[in-house]
């Protein structure tokens, strides 16, 4: 894992949260954006990678990915 700079923002999933999203990037049938989101969110949270590598990862800039975080922390 690549080390990226500190972020402030920070996200904790309750165990419910984390089936959902599980079950959200899994589906094949689920929009191709929450899918993408919802990993994003995933790698953040459960296994506390940095946005770089996410974006990296998913082949997406830095931007886009600190959108879709800022996102989620509205929404839940």
């Amino acid at each position: 894992m690549t080390q990226g700079l500190k972020t402030a923002l920070k996200i904790s999933l309750t165990p419910e949260e984390k089936k959902e999203l599980g079950s959200l990037v899994r589906s094949r049938t689920a929009p191709t954006r929450r899918v993408k989101r919802g990993r994003i969110i995933l790698l953040f949270a459960v296994e506390k990678r940095s946005i770089t590598d996410i974006a990296r990862t998913l082949n997406m800039g830095r931007n886009h990915i600190q959108m879709d975080k800022a996102f989620f922390r509205i929404r839940y």
